[in-house]
């Protein structure tokens, strides 16, 4: 700041005190603001009616079809709502198909977003490099979490993840499955 003030064009005591400069109107870019507000809205409707569903955003989809936008914002909007596809039709519709793979999909970010969770809760930092022991008796959530591995271990800052029996420190439920874990160094 104080190498910048004394040189910069302004009259007075202090920056805080200049003039606004007045905008050029004729330089706004307003169709980006209408494509932009447009994509906005096409969020908050898609947002909508995955909660009249009752399907978190976490939880990704399939498809989504909205009116006509431009191709630019598409990747916009389904980065916002989750969604892996974008169709152009008439209105907003969702395609709340679930597969067996969005399904895995979703509950891995679940799973990611309770470990790290419990790491804030445990107050670790972003420095504390850990080891994840766990024990569940859900076959599916234990083949997602061998299969998916390497993913958990860079997402929740792990070094690695071991089955372990004797685990009984924290309960985590991800959907309708139940897991106990604990840290060690």
């Amino acid at each position: 700041y104080q190498v910048l003030y004394p040189t910069a064009k302004t009259k007075g005591d202090s920056v805080h005190l200049s003039v606004w400069p007045v905008v050029n109107a004729t330089l706004v870019a307003t169709q980006i603001l209408v494509d932009m507000n447009q994509t906005r809205s096409f969020v908050e409707q898609i947002l909508a009616l995955r909660e009249q569903k009752h399907i978190k955003v976490r939880q990704p989809l399939v498809s989504v079809v909205v009116p006509k936008l431009p191709d630019e914002y598409v990747p916009i909007l389904l980065e916002e709502v989750n969604i892996k596809t974008c169709q152009f039709g008439n209105e907003v519709a969702v395609d709340f198909t679930m597969t067996s793979e969005l399904k895995a999909e979703g509950t891995l970010r679940e799973l990611v977003r309770q470990l790290n969770a419990l790491r804030k809760k445990l107050k670790f930092t972003i420095h504390d490099q850990k080891k994840l022991l766990y024990h569940t008796t859900d076959i599916n959530l234990d083949t997602l979490i061998q299969k998916n591995s390497d993913n958990l271990k860079k997402s929740t800052l792990l070094h690695s993840i071991e089955i372990s029996d004797q685990t009984e420190t924290h309960q985590i439920k991800v959907d309708a499955a139940e897991l106990t874990a604990t840290f060690e160094d």
